[in-house]
C-alpha cells in the first residue's frame, strides 16, 4: 500500500511497482483511480517487442496486472496478425480457422491457439516465428520451447516444486533446466493428445482475409475408434488429427489402436486416370491418401475400385478405368485390394475390384480402327517416360501410310505385346499398331501398303540394314550370334559403327527410330516361334552394349546417347587423360559434345603415335576454343 498526497506522481509510483515486480515470484495486482494511464513496459526489452506491448494501459477499473502479461493477450494479439498478413498461394480466398484452447492442472495451465486452413483441411504452414510456446515460471516470462501443432500457446507453470517431470529454474531464474524441461514437454505432450478429443474451446472463423472474424465454439477432434468415427469429423477435427499424426512430438502418444487406423486413412495411395497421376502439387484435384478417395464418393453413394497389377498395359482394363470414372467412381493402382485393412473394408463397404467393371459394347464400324501409338522421351534424365494414346481413325487414313509405319493385328494376334515394344527404345518409334477385322486387312492389302503382322515380319526380314560389316538383310542379322542391335540416336550410332568396323568378333547394328521397330518386331515373332533354335537376341541399350563389347566400368552419361558417345571416345582415343577429359564434359549439349569429341579424335589420329606423351590438359581448352569460334 502506498499512502499518498496530491504531490504524488501517479507514474513514478505505477513504475516503482513495476520494477519490484519483476523480481518476485507471484503476480502484483493493484487498482489506480482517475483516468487510464499508459507504464512502459519492461519486458519490452526482453523479448524484442514481438509478443510483448510496449506499454501497459492502466485504467480505474482494475485490479491491474504488472508483473507478466496475460495469455489472452498473446493469443489474440496472434490471431490479429495472422488473419491481417495471410500470405501464400490464393491465401485471400482459403478461409480460416483459428482455434483458441485452454485447460488448468494441479500444476500448470496451458492456453493455445491452433490455425486451420479449411479450404484444404490442413494446419496451416508455420514460418520461424510461429508454433512457439512461452513457458512462465508463475506470471513471469522464463523461455520459449517449439511446439510443433500449436502456431503460439502459453504455458504457465504453478509451482518450482512437485513431481520429476515439473521444469524446475535454474539459479539465475531466467531460464529451467534441461533435463527437467524435456520430461516437462513429454508430460504436456501426452497430457494435450489425451484432453484434444473433448477438450472444449473458443473459434474465430475468417472467410477471407481482412474480414470480420466470427467466434464460435469449438468443441475437441473427437475420438476415433473405428475408420467410421473419422469421417464423421468436421474438417478442421480432421486437420487437427492429420497434424499429430504427421508431427514427431505427438505422434508417439496417440493410442496404438487409433494409430492403426490413422494408418490406413493415410496411406499413400496412387490414382489412376485416362492420361496420367494426378498429383496434388499439379492438380488440387488429385487424391494422394486414401481417405481423399473415400471421401471424394462416400457421400455420393459411389465406389472405390482398385485396378489389378499392369492394368495400364490392358485395353480392356484402360476401358474399365474409364467407364468407372464417368460413373463418379474413383480408381487406385495402389495399394492391391488384399492389403486395404478388412476392418477398413467392413467398416466402409466401398472398395471393389476393377475386373467388376462390365466392359461396354461399342458396335465396330467397318470403316474406323482403332490405332495405338506410344511417344517415349528421355529428357535430360535415364528415367524414361512413356505415354500410350489411343484414338478411332478412318481406315483410309491409315491407307495412306508407308509401309514400315503401321502394322495391322488380326483378332488372333495380341497386340498388346507388340505395344510394349514401343516403349523400349530410348527414342520414339513413330509407329501405328491397330486391330483390324478380315475384311479391313483384305481391304488393307489391296488398296495400301501396310501389312499384317506375319507378312510384315516376312517383308522386313528382306530389308538391309547399315552395319559395321556393311548392308546385311535383318533376316540374316538375327541368326547372326555376334550380331548386337543398339538402340541409340543416328549421330551416335554413325560413329560407333566406324570405330567397330575393325572389330572380327562384333557385328555392330545401329537402330534409329526408323528401323528400330522392324528388328524389334522380327525378334519378338521369332521368339514366339520354336523352329528358330530359341533365339533370346534383343534390342541392348548403350550400357549393354558396352558389357558386350567387355567395357563392365564405363563411365554413364545423363543420357543413353551420352553413354554411347563415351564407349565411341573409348574406342577411339587410347590416351587415358584424354577419355578423361571427356568424361569430365559429359554433360555439355550433345551437339557440342560430339564436335568435341570428333576434334579430339582426328587430332590424335594426326599426331605421331597417335597418343600423347604425357597428360596435357590445356589440350582439351583448345578444343573448346574451336567449338566456341
Amino acid at each position: 500500500m502506498f499512502i499518498h498526497d496530491p504531490g504524488f506522481n501517479k507514474l513514478d509510483v505505477v513504475k516503482a511497482i513495476g520494477e519490484f515486480s519483476r523480481y518476485v515470484r507471484i503476480p502484483v495486482r493493484f487498482t489506480i483511480s482517475g483516468s487510464p494511464v499508459k507504464v512502459p513496459n519492461p519486458d519490452t526489452s526482453r523479448h524484442y517487442g514481438v509478443t510483448v506491448p510496449a506499454e501497459l494501459v492502466l485504467t480505474p477499473s482494475g485490479p491491474t496486472v504488472i508483473s507478466g502479461l496475460s495469455p489472452m493477450v498473446v493469443l489474440n494479439k496472434k490471431i490479429k496478425d495472422l488473419n491481417a498478413s495471410r500470405t501464400g498461394y490464393r491465401s485471400d480466398e482459403n478461409a480460416t480457422e483459428y482455434i483458441k484452447l485452454h485447460f488448468d492442472t494441479e500444476h500448470y495451465e496451458f492456453r493455445g491457439l491452433i490455425q486451420v486452413n479449411v479450404t484444404d483441411g490442413t494446419l496451416t504452414s508455420r514460418n520461424n516465428a510461429d508454433g512457439v510456446a512461452s513457458l512462465l515460471l508463475i506470471s513471469m516470462p522464463t523461455e520459449d520451447v517449439v511446439t510443433e501443432l500449436f502456431t503460439k500457446a502459453v504455458i504457465r507453470i504453478k509451482s518450482e516444486t512437485g513431481p520429476d517431470w515439473l521444469p524446475k529454474p535454474t539459479p539465475d531464474r531466467e531460464r529451467f533446466e534441461e533435463s527437467s524441461k524435456a520430461a516437462f514437454i513429454q508430460k504436456l505432450n501426452s497430457d494435450i493428445v489425451e484432453r484434444l478429443p473433448t477438450l472444449h474451446g473458443e473459434s474465430l472463423y475468417s472467410r477471407k482475409k481482412g474480414e470480420p472474424l466470427e467466434p464460435g465454439s469449438f468443441e475437441g477432434i473427437g475420438k476415433i475408434e473405428s475408420y467410421k468415427d473419422f469421417f464423421s469429423l468436421t474438417t478442421t477435427q480432421k486437420a487437427v488429427w492429420k497434424g499429430l499424426y504427421h508431427t514427431n512430438e505427438f505422434k508417439e502418444h496417440i493410442p496404438p489402436s487409433t494409430m492403426s487406423i490413422l494408418d490406413g486413412l493415410f496411406h499413400r495411395v496412387e490414382e489412376w486416370t485416362t492420361h496420367s497421376i494426378r498429383r496434388r502439387h499439379y492438380n488440387s484435384g488429385g487424391k494422394d491418401t486414401m481417405h481423399e478417395a473415400i471421401e471424394e464418393v462416400i457421400d455420393k453413394g459411389n465406389l472405390v475400385y482398385i485396378a489389378p497389377v499392369n492394368a495400364k498395359r490392358s485395353a480392356s482394363m484402360r476401358t474399365r478405368c474409364t467407364t468407372a470414372q464417368r460413373r463418379g467412381d474413383v480408381v487406385l493402382r495402389s495399394p492391391a485390394l488384399s492389403a486395404i485393412p478388412l476392418a477398413l473394408k467392413e467398416n466402409i463397404p466401398i472398395f471393389r475390384d476393377l475386373l467388376e467393371v462390365e466392359l461396354e459394347k461399342i458396335e465396330k464400324s467397318n470403316d474406323q480402327v482403332i490405332t495405338h501409338t506410344v511417344d517415349v522421351t528421355s529428357g535430360y534424365g535415364w528415367n524414361q517416360q512413356t505415354k500410350r494414346s489411343s484414338d478411332s481413325t478412318h481406315i483410309s487414313k491409315v491407307a495412306e501410310l508407308e509401309r514400315g509405319k503401321a502394322v495391322a493385328f488380326p483378332a488372333s494376334e495380341n497386340i498388346s505385346e507388340y505395344i510394349s515394344l514401343l516403349e523400349a527404345p530410348m527414342h520414339t518409334c513413330h509407329v501405328k499398331l491397330f486391330k483390324a477385322t478380315r475384311s479391313q486387312i483384305k481391304w488393307l492389302t489391296g488398296n495400301s501398303e501396310i501389312l499384317p503382322i506375319q507378312d510384315y515380319v516376312a517383308w522386313a526380314k528382306r530389308q538391309t540394314l547399315a552395319t559395321s560389316k556393311g548392308k546385311i538383310p535383318i533376316g540374316d542379322l538375327i541368326t547372326d550370334r555376334s550380331c548386337v542391335f543398339h538402340s541409340v540416336g543416328k549421330e551416335a550410332g554413325l560413329r560407333l559403327t566406324n570405330a567397330l568396323r575393325s572389330r572380327d568378333d562384333v557385328t555392330y547394328v545401329p537402330l534409329t527410330d526408323v528401323n528400330y521397330f522392324k528388328v524389334a518386331a522380327v525378334l519378338h515373332f521369332n521368339k514366339l516361334d520354336v523352329e528358330t533354335n530359341a533365339l533370346k537376341k534383343k534390342v541392348v541399350g548403350s550400357v549393354k552394349l558396352a558389357e558386350a563389347l567387355g567395357f563392365y566400368n564405363i563411365k554413364k552419361g545423363n543420357t543413353p546417347d551420352k553413354t554411347a558417345l563415351l564407349l565411341y571416345s573409348r574406342l577411339m582415343l587410347e590416351d587415358l587423360k584424354d577419355q578423361e577429359a571427356i568424361v569430365s564434359i559429359v554433360d555439355v549439349p550433345s551437339t557440342e559434345l560430339i564436335r568435341i569429341i570428333d576434334m579430339m579424335v582426328k587430332f590424335r589420329l594426326e599426331t605421331v603415335n597417335h597418343k600423347s606423351i604425357s597428360a596435357r590438359p590445356e589440350v582439351l581448352g583448345q578444343f573448346f576454343g574451336i567449338v566456341e569460334g
